[in-house]
């Protein structure tokens, strides 16, 4: 039997993004099952990189592309600029790079160029492709649920250690409220696929009000209120996507505002914790602020924050994030990070709007870019892949059926006309 390249290229992606699904529920750095990951991606990355400019990206989309390759390598000049960490002795004694922490920099520069050579490769697939990878990851979500829902038929406790390098807590999920953010991000594919694409309703509620009932099952009730909030506004969406403009600014905008309420609410309602998360965000903020031209390294929070932590909070659990990837980010490669944020903002706005699929993925991504405010969830490669999956989505071009041959066609005439 023969198979297209199309159809080889679809495949091997949806299998790389069912696999980070499956083992990348973890914030943990070098694990075999990331680099299991990093491995299985060698050829997407390869091919997409290899294919950088005939992807079908933008100008903008590229020079995004290349500003992020940019900062990556910038880590490693053999220059050092921090200048307000005087307490911080790195550990080779005396050679020194932007970064103050190279170990862990390269190894978040290896997940970086994995996560951008799978962006790359996803370019150079039909619309047709970039649509069909989507059942591989209501496949990872399903079975996700389907684990969760063997753990809770055993123990309430739902932990199981020895089978990952991490202790899973729900799916294969290492925090409850990562595997709600894979909620979040399928929720918007569920009612592209079940309301718009095919009329059916029922389908639609039974799989987004069962994510949001295992949240609430396993603890995460926060998740599960802000789920059912995300379901709900996808569900007024799908049912305006053909009315005027101002009719989706208004969804939209009345959309957003509910489901700001219901995190308010339960913020107020002690459903989630931000009693200490302040204090980090605060702190962070002021040893970011203080070294805002280059940052003090990718992956640096980890070292540089027990030496800025108050005696007051010391103790024997500690902080290995800030809780909030804008202002560690910001800490960590300084003002460089608003200027990529700056242009992502502008793509996904500029071609978030395109078409049903695109506005399902601009919806996810949404999601989130908002709930990173108070955690770290593109920190697992399970929810990065995905988060990749649907910026592909957005930024990839239609392709121009004919183009090329519509070129062959002038050239020719003009040859004639000559």
């Amino acid at each position: 039997m023969h198979y297209s390249d199309e159809f080889i290229r679809r495949n091997y992606a949806g299998c790389l993004i069912l696999v980070a699904i499956l083992f990348g529920g973890t914030t943990k750095q070098g694990i075999w099952s990331d680099s299991l990951l990093y491995v299985l991606a060698i050829p997407a990355v390869i091919i997409g990189f290899s294919n950088f400019f005939q992807s079908r990206l933008g100008a903008l989309a590229r020079g995004f592309c290349i500003a992020i390759i940019v900062i990556l390598a910038a880590q490693f000049l053999p220059i050092d600029m921090v200048k307000n960490l005087p307490e911080y002795q790195t550990t080779n004694g005396g050679s020194h790079f932007l970064t103050t922490v190279p170990s862990r920099s390269f190894n978040l520069i290896i997940t970086s160029i994995a996560l951008l050579g799978f962006f790359l490769y996803l370019t150079i697939l039909s619309e047709e492709s970039l649509q069909s990878l989507i059942k591989f990851v209501f496949i990872g979500v399903a079975l996700n649920a389907l684990i969760t829902v063997i753990q809770l038929s055993f123990d309430t406790k739902i932990v199981i250690s020895g089978l990952l390098p991490y202790t899973i807590r729900m799916g294969t999920f290492q925090n409850e409220n990562h595997f709600a953010s894979l909620s979040y991000l399928v929720i918007p594919f569920l009612a592209w696929r079940f309301l718009l694409m095919r009329w059916n309703p029922v389908l639609y509620a039974t799989a987004g009000l069962f994510l949001a009932g295992l949240q609430f099952a396993v603890g995460a009730r926060a998740g599960m209120v802000i789920s059912a909030g995300l379901f709900l506004f996808c569900f007024i969406w799908a049912i305006t996507h053909k009315k005027s403009f101002a009719v989706k600014v208004v969804t939209f905008t009345v959309g957003v505002a509910f489901v700001g309420y219901l995190y308010l609410t339960q913020e107020s309602s002690s459903l989630i914790d931000t009693s200490s998360r302040d204090y980090y965000f605060l702190k962070s903020w002021d040893i970011a602020t203080k070294n805002w031209l280059t940052g003090t390294g990718l992956g640096s929070f980890f070292s540089i924050w027990p030496i800025h932590e108050d005696t007051a909070t010391l103790g024997e659990t500690y902080i290995t994030h800030v809780h909030n990837d804008y202002i560690e980010l910001f800490l960590e490669i300084g003002i460089s990070f608003f200027i990529l944020v700056a242009m992502f903002i502008v793509l996904i706005a500029r071609n978030g709007p395109t078409n049903e699929f695109t506005q399902a993925a601009s919806i996810s991504i949404f999601s989130i870019m908002v709930h990173s405010f108070v955690d770290f969830p593109l920190r697992t490669m399970a929810i990065s892949m995905v988060f990749i999956l649907s910026i592909a989505i957005i930024l990839t071009k239609p392709e121009e059926v004919g183009g090329r041959e519509k070129k062959k066609v002038k050239k020719r005439s003009r040859k004639i006309a000559g």
